[in-house]
């Protein structure tokens, strides 16, 4: 199934709660695969988009492979992304990073996914992180597969803040099936530039995250916000619509993920959940399409 700019994927993120604990470290609770199709499906989603533990949580709750293909395939669903669980670390720790594309590259390949997302280590300069991203994109080539780098300013996760630092570093790797992962999130609360997104090949952003915020944030500590407190696209105070526009501009053609990490919003039946954000990303279109 290809997808297209008008079509919606349910983010692993938006149903995995998530925990704050007292030594600032995290715990994550996933929504049962059950759930986040149940979820889909009410929302008018065409996919999901999951990380290794989701499958893993999958397995462990006695469902096999066929189980999960056929369970998508019912409810007219694919899997079109898989996140790597762990950040991409510097060239020196190469066996590291080659055993966890591997295992990721295996899920992958359970559900046909095409994409595969990662997010440069908090310890790798853009420079750094050149070699390990071209390496990721010719094993994932081998597989027919796309890599998309995400940028966020938060050097506790990365050292990519921006959408300019991320496309130098997949212009310097020179791989055609390495590109960029947009969310508006990052975008605004980071660089807020729109002229780094105006400026950004279309071609080149092969993921896009959609979800809404409070501006200023809810809290001082941009983390804790980014964990905790996204709303759903038009119910906040960021510009969703120019961000949509922006992309359709540039020429980006890829499907848009919900990545909505909301306290609030994690504890709805699956089904409510699905269709409010379903709905509520539907009339962001409608808007910026007009």
């Amino acid at each position: 199934m290809a997808l297209g700019r008008d079509d919606l994927v349910l983010g692993y993120m938006t149903m995995t709660r998530t925990e704050t604990l007292a030594d600032g470290s995290w715990r994550f609770t996933n929504a049962s695969f059950e759930a986040r199709c149940a979820a889909a499906v009410a929302g008018g989603f065409a996919a999901l988009g999951i990380v290794p533990s989701v499958y893993e949580d999958a397995r462990a709750a006695g469902l096999s492979d066929d189980d999960l293909r056929t369970m998508l395939r019912d409810a007219g669903l694919v899997v079109s992304e898989v996140e790597m669980q762990h950040q991409v670390p510097g060239p020196s720790r190469h066996d590291e990073l080659a055993a966890e594309v591997e295992y990721t590259l295996g899920v992958a390949a359970v559900f046909g996914a095409p994409r595969i997302f990662v997010v440069g280590g908090a310890d790798v300069p853009p420079d750094e992180l050149v070699g390990p991203f071209r390496w990721i994109c010719d094993r994932c080539a081998r597989d027919g597969r796309v890599v998309a780098l995400e940028f966020m300013q938060i050097p506790e996760l990365s050292q990519i803040p921006d959408a300019r630092t991320a496309l130098h570093v997949v212009e310097s790797a020179g791989r055609d099936n390495g590109g960029l992962k947009v969310d508006i999130y990052h975008q605004i609360n980071g660089s807020n530039d729109w002229g780094q997104l105006e400026a950004l090949p279309g071609d080149r952003v092969v993921c896009i995250e959609l979800n809404d915020f409070s501006i200023p944030r809810v809290g001082a500590d941009y983390l804790d916000d980014t964990m905790h407190h996204r709303l759903a696209p038009g119910e906040g105070d960021a510009d969703v619509v120019r961000f949509v526009q922006t992309m359709d501009a540039i020429g980006a053609t890829c499907p848009y993920t919900l990545e909505v990490i909301s306290d609030e919003l994690v504890v709805l039946p699956p089904a409510e959940l699905g269709e409010r954000l379903g709905t509520a990303t539907r009339r962001v279109f409608a808007a910026a399409r007009a």
